[in-house]
C-alpha cells in the first residue's frame, strides 16, 4: 500500500517511519487508540488520525517486513 500524505508527514516529524513507530508501541502491547492519541501529541498534534487508521497503518507495516 503506498504511503499517504499523513503518514509522510508523520515519518518526517517523528524522524523514522511512521509503521515503525506503530510497531513498537503495538509490540508493547498499547491500543490503537492510545497509539493514536501519543502520534498527535509527538506531532504537536500536526498528525491526527484515527485508532483505525493506526491498525491499517500497522498492518501495511507488518506486511512490509515479510
Amino acid at each position: 500500500m503506498p504511503e499517504t500524505d499523513k503518514q509522510r508527514l508523520a515519518s518526517s516529524l517523528l524522524r523514522q517511519p511512521v509503521g515503525d513507530w506503530i510497531l513498537t508501541r503495538h509490540r508493547a502491547g498499547h491500543s490503537y487508540k492510545h497509539i493514536a492519541k501519543w502520534l498527535a501529541e509527538a506531532t504537536d498534534g500536526q498528525v491526527r488520525v484515527t485508532r483505525q487508521a493506526i491498525g491499517l497503518w500497522r498492518q501495511a507495516a507488518e506486511k512490509e517486513r515479510t
